[in-house]
């Protein structure tokens, strides 16, 4: 772990026991879902939408209602992957398909992790972490087998994105596909194109789990028996777990749904809405396909599946235009540090663990959690080091969290710094401001406390019905000034309504120090930053589009 980033309470946690075998680990990564695009009580109440996957989910699983991310795309996906913070050694851009970039190949990916301590491992859907080259594709960081879009968006139905390269506009298809039979990296996958994109994720993650449950995997851990004869055949291998990254393009834009589910929602609905509401419970669909596909292989027990959105839903545009997304009651959404744009859906689900004994299954857990401590907390519970020193690598930051979300007790993660930018923007919280340096002495020493700084936009609240018909589709809040930034205290006002920094200038001292401290710290060369920064796109993607007759793919 970095730092002294990781400050941590120690506590006593009874001992919670796993499965015999290392479990299998199933990673759904639902894209753009905001706090409010999901019906899955206790803590995301819509009835609105049709997701009664994901609620049934929460009935048997615990859901995090304190889970951050990074406040867009690529960058959360390189975090939740690498175990890194965004500008500590990954960089806080993303890039487009013509941009020759991506997240640090000098870091180990949690694929990789897992596959060196003897997990199998598959990626479906959405990658986004670079593909200019052989070494940024999905099985050069890690999968055994990849099929899904390259890039950050594109067609849900035809899979075709868009770039500019010298002021010319060039259409081609994201769809590349790596079984580990053919060329290095893998191909282009012609013919699994003209389909809504979250039935073929769908599928194949189901043949990938039933192929592991007909004995390809790892299913219920077996009960210990006597010693064979020493005349009895030696016993078979065991069988690998599967590690399985399900990265879907729901519900990122654009806003498209096979007509099957739009006609689950009443016209009387928002137009925009409805197509988004239908876009979740496509996504619900796939939740419940894979969980079936789960209990029917018997491998449900002895696997963690965790459904997590990326970021915050968007209901601002960098345009300015709105959009669908909806955080209710939360301030903001993608591309802001308010809570609506890094506070974000997050359940996990593991019955060997969770539900035998301790009666977790059903509840929630307000513990500290972010992204990165996936990869240490993954790794941990499946017997693997998480240590990743190195050349050209920084130290991860990602905490073990499993152990205290399973008794239900506080959270090892004592604070978080979201956004580094040399300390120019970014968030950070703490909930327990007694320990820092700065802190006025017999003032209150816990407490979500948080600091943003940077002018943020989007900066409004929307409410549970947005966007509707009084949505204005050009007209906006100006972006809020945090530029000395704001503070606010969670605890008392979650929605962020308040900012105590000019009321409590001692308190906002000590915040802000602390947060430049972590910035200094944690900032760490990161390779593209300036040059994603300035869209720089290299004109050969787009040759190698037009020389492939339309399909984008490594170039470099």
């Amino acid at each position: 772990m970095a730092s002294i980033l990781l400050t941590a309470v120690l506590v006593a946690i009874p001992a919670a026991i796993p499965a015999a075998s290392p479990p299998n680990i199933v990673i759904i990564l639902v894209d753009d879902m905001g706090w409010h695009n999901i019906h899955a009580p206790p803590v995301h109440v819509n009835e609105e939408i049709k997701s009664p996957a994901m609620a049934q989910f929460a009935k048997e699983g615990v859901t995090l209602t304190n889970y951050y991310a990074y406040r867009y795309c690529g960058p959360s996906r390189a975090s939740l992957l690498t175990g890194r913070l965004p500008g500590h050694g990954i960089s806080e851009g993303m890039f487009s398909p013509a941009q020759p970039y991506g997240y640090n190949a000098n870091l180990t990916m949690l694929p990789a992790k897992l596959k060196a301590g003897g997990y199998k491992t598959a990626a479906f859907g959405k990658w986004h972490c670079g593909f200019h080259n052989l070494a940024h594709l999905p099985t050069s960081r890690g999968f055994d087998t990849y099929t899904g879009y390259l890039g950050g968006a594109e067609d849900h139905f035809t899979q075709q994105t868009a770039d500019t390269c010298n002021g010319n506009r060039t259409v081609g298809t994201d769809l590349w596909t790596d079984d580990g039979t053919g060329a290095p990296g893998g191909m282009n996958a012609h013919g699994l194109n003209g389909t809504y994109s979250m039935f073929t994720y769908t599928r194949l993650a189901v043949e990938t789990i039933t192929k592991w449950g007909s004995g390809g995997g790892s299913g219920s851990a077996a009960p210990a028996s006597a010693p064979a004869p020493a005349s009895a055949p030696a016993p078979a291998p065991a069988p690998a777990p599967l590690f399985m990254y399900l990265a879907l393009h729901n519900i990122h834009g654009p806003d498209e749904v096979d007509p099957r589910f739009l006609s689950e929602y009443s016209t009387t609905i928002y137009p925009a809405r409805r197509t988004l509401d239908a876009m979740v419970s496509a996504a619900d669909e796939t939740v419940a396909n894979v969980t079936a596909a789960l209990e029917a292989s018997g491998m449900a027990n002895n696997t963690i599946t965790l459904i997590l959105s990326d970021n915050g839903g968007p209901i601002q545009e960098p345009s300015g235009s709105w959009s669908s997304g909806n955080n209710w009651p939360l301030r903001g959404g993608k591309y802001s540090y308010y809570e609506g744009g890094i506070k974000v859906v997050g359940m996990i689900k593991y019955p060997a663990m969770l539900n035998h004994g301790n009666g977790r299954a059903g509840t929630v857990w307000d513990g500290l959690v972010h992204a990165s401590d996936w990869y240490t907390t993954l790794c941990t519970v499946a017997g693997v080091n998480p240590d990743d020193t190195g050349p050209g690598r920084v130290p991860i930051d990602g905490i073990d969290v499993l152990p205290a979300l399973a008794a239900g007790t506080s959270s090892p993660r004592t604070e978080l710094l979201l956004g580094i930018h040399n300390g120019t923007e970014g968030s950070y919280r703490c909930n327990t401001p007694g320990t820092l340096p700065f802190w006025p002495a017999g003032t209150p020493a816990t407490g979500g406390m948080k600091l943003i700084v940077g002018n943020q936009k989007p900066s409004a609240w929307v409410g549970p019905r947005y966007p509707n018909a009084s949505t204005p589709t050009t007209v906006w809040p100006a972006a809020s000034d945090c530029s000395k930034g704001c503070m606010f205290n969670l605890t008392a006002d979650p929605t962020e309504r308040v900012d105590l920094a000019s009321v409590q200038p001692a308190h906002h001292y000590a915040m802000m120090q602390r947060f430049l401290q972590l910035a200094r710290e944690l900032s760490a060369p990161n390779g593209d930053d300036a040059a994603i920064a300035k869209k720089i796109v290299d004109p050969r993607a787009c040759e190698r589009v037009a020389a492939t007759g339309g399909w984008w793919g490594p170039w470099n």
